[in-house]
């Protein structure tokens, strides 16, 4: 195999990829037609990546930061 047929496996195969991303997430916006193909990418474990990390589930249990400058009760005069 030549650089030349090396290069083009290689463009073929990131083109193959982006085409199916593409796909997924126009499958995500909506159209009947478009849902069909991302269910059956879906069904295919194409569409079916998902983040093992949770970290958007992580950030949303952490409680909200107060935005004032006050940070609970004022100090009492004893």
């Amino acid at each position: 195999m030549t650089i030349v047929e090396g290069a083009i496996v290689v463009a073929f195969g990131v083109l193959l990829i982006a085409t199916v991303a593409f796909l997924i997430r126009c499958a995500r916006r909506g159209g009947k037609v478009i849902q069909v193909v991302g269910g059956g990418l879906t069904l295919m474990t194409m569409g079916n990546v998902r983040d093992p990390s949770n970290e958007r589930v992580e950030i949303a249990k952490q409680p909200r930061k107060k935005e004032s400058g006050e940070a609970g009760d004022p100090p009492s005069e004893q």
